[in-house]
């Protein structure tokens, strides 16, 4: 009899021990999965509306033009994407910024953001609200055909404003 009921108390412990390791497993699955922030697949299209100066003495990046708190306002308006030439500026072959700011939502962070251009041309150095992020393109290597990437999730504010900031080195021929 009392081997029968050790048995059984072991038996009911192992049972308990089970659906308490079940538990515990659960839980560990649901923090795991609860922690995780949901994948957002989504994307801001900032191809229009940039603030350009061609910048034909170089002396932007001394001046800070990349700075949050420098003024743009009078400079061009011009769209990403299209030659410079063909914005008004047909002799450039030289330094040229752009400029723009951009919300990025609340709701993203804790995801992976990436800045992606589909071609500059030639070089240039990526600049988020103030601080120097990157530099794409060699000595007289050319990026004018490649897409570039740049992971920002550490540099933006979310659901306010960033300045994204541009400097782009054109060596001969068109640019932008």
């Amino acid at each position: 009899m009392i081997l029968k009921h050790t048995a059984r108390l072991i038996f009911d412990c192992i049972h308990v021990l089970e659906r308490f390791k079940l538990g515990i497993v659960l839980i560990s699955l649901l923090i795991i999965v609860g922690c995780q922030p949901e994948k957002i697949n989504e994307n801001i299209d900032i191809s229009k509306a940039w603030h350009f100066s061609p910048d034909e003495n170089n002396k932007g990046e001394k001046e800070g033009w990349f700075a949050v708190s420098f003024d743009d306002s009078h400079w061009k308006i011009l769209d990403a994407g299209i030659k410079w030439e063909e914005q008004g500026f047909p002799d450039l072959d030289s330094y040229g910024w752009y400029r723009k700011s951009v919300t990025i939502p609340k709701y993203w962070k804790g995801q992976k953001i990436w800045l992606k251009f589909e071609a500059v041309n030639d070089a240039y150095t990526l600049f988020i609200n103030g601080e120097k992020l990157s530099f794409f393109g060699e000595a007289n290597i050319s990026i004018a055909t490649r897409q570039t990437f740049t992971e920002i999730y550490k540099k933006v504010k979310f659901g306010k404003h960033n300045q994204i900031a541009l400097r782009v080195k054109d060596w001969v021929g068109t640019g932008g």
